[in-house]
């Protein structure tokens, strides 16, 4: 189960949930413009994994907090060229996700 925050491309969203994953975006909810304590807040609420593209989350105050949960962080831009790989790093990286932070870059997962 995953957390989308606003930054995560709309085809990336669709793209996971053709492929069955129960994702909250938060684009689709009444809690767009929280800031990244509230979306730890909600994800550890909610059980679900937080995936984002915003830097922030690496920075150790917020990767401590959000360890409860996990963080899949997207280093690359998401485009219509690359969404559906991104997609499949996503899917690998929730495996390992939880209690981690994991950094989706080009060519790479990795695990911090």
């Amino acid at each position: 189960m995953l957390l989308a925050d606003e930054n995560v491309h709309t085809l990336l969203v669709k793209s996971l949930r053709e492929k069955s994953i129960d994702i909250l975006w938060i684009n689709e909810t009444g809690y767009r413009g929280i800031n990244d304590l509230e979306v730890i807040a909600l994800a550890i609420k909610e059980s679900r994994i937080i995936l984002t593209r915003d830097k922030d989350f690496l920075l150790t105050e917020l990767r401590i907090r959000a360890t409860m949960v996990g963080i899949i962080h997207i280093a690359v831009p998401i485009n219509t060229k690359n969404y559906e790989d991104i997609a499949k790093s996503v899917l690998i990286a929730m495996d390992s996700a939880k209690g981690h932070v994991i950094s989706i870059t080009e060519d790479s997962i990795l695990q911090y």
